[in-house]
């Protein structure tokens, strides 16, 4: 009984030495899990950040551009400003090329008269 207890004894010390081999197998390799988690989780974290400062920098560019923008309602009170300055322009050079247009036939008129006038007077 003695070799028995022995024999028994020994198995058990193998089985448990094949466990704690199993259980640190399985260690390393969870081990090994976590770190390459905690590397992508970190490489993530850098490749959000930088999403975020294009955002950012997006964000910025499109509020400079919206400056630089006009609004309708100014745009169209400053057109309907030009549109008045425009057409009082028009009536000005009409009515210039109006007088222009008499002054040239008074002249033309006069000058016609001037020349029967001395076609008469010889």
């Amino acid at each position: 009984m003695g070799d028995q207890v022995l024999v028994d004894e020994k198995l058990c010390r193998e089985k448990h030495d094949g466990l704690i081999r199993v259980i640190d197998s399985e260690l390393r390799v969870i081990t090994t899990q976590i770190a390459a988690m905690a590397t992508a989780l970190e490489l993530e974290a850098k490749d959000r950040e930088g999403r975020y400062l294009n955002l950012n920098n997006l964000r910025k560019e499109v509020t400079e551009d919206r400056a630089m923008l006009v609004r309708v309602d100014v745009y169209r009170a400053d057109l309907d400003k030009m549109t008045t300055l425009i057409d009082g322009l028009r009536i000005r050079i009409s009515e210039s090329e109006s007088r222009s247009a008499t002054w040239a036939k008074a002249i033309v008129i006069a000058f016609a008269a001037i020349q029967v006038a001395l076609h008469f007077w010889k």
